[in-house]
């Protein structure tokens, strides 16, 4: 297997930890999804937390809805990832997503794509795979993402610009209409974003609308490439990365 990029978890704030309680496989495979319970049912401190027996499809999820870390096969789920992704997220609140690649056929936009989506740690099936993924689950337990170093690095730099002075003024977008833009860049539903704030689904919407209009876009798929035109630029002075630690590699 091919040796993997070195990887790196953003520091999680004391507010951001995980409420995961539970640690589910879902595997379209069945031998890919017990190897990955067998890597992770090594340790002790993940045995415990585990889901058995791993899943290939959301009907034997049972009737539980606490918010789990799902670790998702992504190389051979039946579904779109951001279907799988948005479902999980309705049925089961506040979960947590692990998303295990191919070791080709991943660029680095593909990365941040799928940070995107909302997945909280990528990892490739290659080699030094037993170790990393252990390491990445309890990463995204304690509340950080887990990526190679570079789209880590590109993310933080994107998200932080999302939210700096400088982007705000240039299209004039309220402190909301910034909240709202960046969970809508991560593929949430309108009752999502409205969940995560606090506020109505109508307000949501307004917000959406606002933002389609100071964005000049007609939808969400358009909002990336609106936003695009301007990440090439540094980031205002008054942002702040969010801390980087734990080095691998």
């Amino acid at each position: 297997m091919l040796k993997p990029d070195p990887a790196i978890s953003l520091e999680a704030s004391p507010d951001s930890r995980s409420l995961c309680q539970q640690i589910q496989v879902l595997a379209y495979h069945p031998l890919a999804a017990q190897y990955v319970l067998n890597i992770l049912s090594s340790h002790d401190e993940l045995r415990d937390l585990l889901a058995r027996p791993p899943v290939s499809d959301f009907d034997l999820l049972g009737q539980d809805t606490s918010p789990r870390l799902f670790v998702l096969d992504t190389y051979l789920l039946p579904l779109d990832l951001s279907k799988v992704t948005r479902h999980l997220t309705v049925r089961c609140p506040g979960s947590k997503f692990l998303g295990l690649l191919p070791a080709r056929g991943c660029d680095d936009e593909d990365l941040l794509r799928l940070l995107y989506l909302g997945l909280d740690g990528l990892v490739k099936i290659s080699e030094g795979l037993e170790e990393e993924l252990v390491t990445a689950v309890n990463a995204i337990l304690a509340g950080g993402i887990w990526a190679p170093r570079r789209v880590l690095a590109e993310y933080v730099r994107q998200t932080d610009w999302l939210r700096s002075d400088q982007l705000l003024s240039r299209f004039s977008l309220t402190a909301r209409e910034s909240q709202v833009l960046q969970l809508a860049l991560r593929h949430l539903s309108n009752k999502e974003i409205a969940g995560i704030l606090g506020i109505s689904e109508r307000t949501v919407k307004f917000h959406v609308s606002n933002i389609f209009g100071k964005l000049q876009v007609d939808d969400r798929q358009s909002l990336p490439a609106a936003i695009g035109v301007t990440l090439g630029e540094p980031p205002s002075r008054n942002s702040v990365l969010v801390p980087l630690t734990h080095a691998i590699g």
